[in-house]
């Protein structure tokens, strides 16, 4: 990082800057040092926007974001980032090698939210607080009819309405 560090401030603009800068990100990313190694990213975008570094590190935001984002039982604000800057890079550049593995990144982060909302639904549903948990199922099956929980919410919203079929009150 210091020898990175030494190129960026000797020559800022010269042709090794914007890749010592990406590859200190690399090296943060690597010592799960994921808000640091975002930080280093968005500067290689932002001071490095024309180089070919800057589309590489856009993607590798999202991954830090990804990597940041916690595990289902927590706020998902971070996964909503990953899916944000990930969905970005996928609009800037819709035929980049990475694209591929952007999508999938995007899809399993959804599956994520998805099964977040479920156990919150299920926590309702043990509160016997039936009309909350419906709001989380029917949620689920509205904005992430894609995913493998959509199908569960559905079967969820089933059993309710037939064991408690005045569940709406």
């Amino acid at each position: 990082v210091e020898i990175f560090s030494t190129v960026i401030k000797k020559a800022p603009y010269g042709e090794y800057a914007a890749p010592a800068q990406y590859k200190i990100g690399l090296f943060l990313l690597e010592k799960q040092m994921y808000q640091e190694a975002r930080d280093e990213f968005e500067k290689t975008r932002n001071d490095y926007p024309d180089s070919e570094w800057a589309k590489a590190a856009h993607y590798q935001i999202a991954i830090a974001d990804s990597k940041r984002s916690t595990g289902v039982q927590y706020d998902q604000k971070v996964t909503e980032s990953a899916i944000k800057e990930f969905n970005e890079f996928l609009k800037q550049y819709p035929d980049a090698e990475l694209s591929d593995k952007a999508k999938t990144q995007v899809s399993d982060l959804r599956e994520q939210e998805a099964e977040k909302a479920f156990l919150v639904a299920k926590f309702y549903i043990k509160q016997k607080k039936y009309k909350a948990a419906k709001l989380y199922l029917s949620k689920i099956v509205d904005d992430y009819k894609n995913t493998s929980w959509a199908p569960k919410a559905l079967e969820k919203i089933r059993e309710i309405n037939a064991q408690y079929p005045h569940s709406d009150n």
